[in-house]
């Protein structure tokens, strides 16, 4: 965003700058960057639009193997394992919900975390 925010102060000077002295190769490149910029914004709509199941389906999965993988997962050693699962219980309570595309409980079940909490209280027992 720091990038994108400086190439459009410095093209605003240069548009700018063109104008106020007249300068015809600063208009032009100006006229030149704001084009650039114009289709590569179609070219990464038109690219969203085309790949947006692909994303989806992308972040579900990575969503999924994080709660398998890492939720309540050695909280005590491991701070992103910490965070996700805090993210998860925070996502879970505002939404009222749980899981991924409504698979709830079965793929909790499929976790580290339920593996090492049935196994603990099946030793308790």
């Amino acid at each position: 965003m720091l990038v994108v925010g400086a190439c459009i102060i410095v093209t605003t000077f240069i548009g700018f700058g063109g104008a106020v002295v007249s300068n015809k190769c600063m208009v032009t490149a100006f006229v030149a960057v704001i084009g650039l910029m114009f289709v590569l914004h179609f070219g990464a709509a038109i690219s969203a639009a085309v790949l947006r199941e692909n994303v989806e389906d992308n972040i579900k999965e990575d969503m999924k193997y994080s709660i398998i993988t890492q939720y309540g997962n050695n909280l005590h050693i491991d701070d992103s394992n910490k965070d996700i699962t805090e993210s998860w219980d925070m996502l879970q309570q505002r939404l009222r919900c749980c899981a991924v595309n409504d698979e709830g409980w079965g793929l909790y079940q499929e976790s580290n975390w339920f593996y090492e909490h049935s196994y603990i209280q099946s030793a308790h027992v």
